[in-house]
C-alpha cells in the first residue's frame, strides 16, 4: 500500500497477520470458516480518500505496462435515516467470464445490507429488468426474492441475422 496500513482483520475466519506499516501478509485458517463461505479481508488504510495508483509490468513484454488508478471519494452529507441502494447487474455479453463471480458478489451484498436499507436490483444487457417497481425494505421475503432474482440471470447472447 502507498499508505500506512492501520489495521487487517479477517470478518469470516481466523487470520494470522504480519505487517510493517505499508505492506502485510496474511494466512488464513481456511478451517475456521465455512468451506463454502465468502471470505471477507477488510484493511483499513490511513488516508482512504487518497487517489492511489498501482503501475504493473507485464511479465511477456517488459515494455508493457498497466495502470490502475483508485479512489474513494469523500462526501459531506448527514446520515440517511432511511438508506436506498440501487444494485445494477450488467449482464451483457462482455460479461461472459466473470460473469458467475459478479452474481456471487451482488448475492454477497444483499446479505449483508442493514435492516434498516430498501434496496432493489435492476439488471440489463440487450434488455432490462428490475426486481420490483418499488425498492423493497430488508425481509426474508425481499432477501429471498433478491437472491432468486440474482440467481436466475443470465448474460445476453444476441445473436445477429443477416437480412
Amino acid at each position: 500500500m502507498p499508505f500506512e496500513i492501520r489495521s487487517v482483520r479477517c470478518a469470516t475466519h481466523q487470520l494470522k497477520i504480519k505487517n510493517t506499516a505499508c505492506q502485510a501478509v496474511g494466512q488464513v485458517d481456511l478451517r475456521s470458516g465455512s468451506p463454502d463461505s465468502d471470505l471477507i479481508l477488510l484493511v483499513d488504510i490511513a488516508t482512504v480518500h487518497m487517489p492511489r495508483m498501482l503501475v504493473e509490468d507485464s511479465i511477456h513484454d517488459k515494455s508493457d505496462r498497466a495502470c490502475m488508478v483508485a479512489f474513494y471519494p469523500e462526501f459531506e452529507s448527514e446520515p440517511e435515516k432511511q438508506p436506498l441502494v440501487y444494485f445494477f447487474l450488467d449482464c451483457s455479453n462482455s460479461m461472459s467470464e466473470s460473469f458467475e463471480d459478479a452474481k456471487r458478489l451482488l448475492a454477497l451484498m444483499i446479505r449483508r445490507l442493514d435492516a434498516s436499507f430498501s434496496f432493489n436490483i435492476i439488471r440489463f444487457g440487450s434488455c432490462w429488468s428490475e426486481m420490483s417497481p418499488f425498492a423493497s425494505k430488508i425481509s426474508k421475503a425481499s432477501l429471498k426474492k433478491a437472491i432468486a432474482f440474482v440467481s436466475s440471470s443470465k448474460v445476453n447472447k444476441i445473436t445477429f441475422q443477416n437480412r
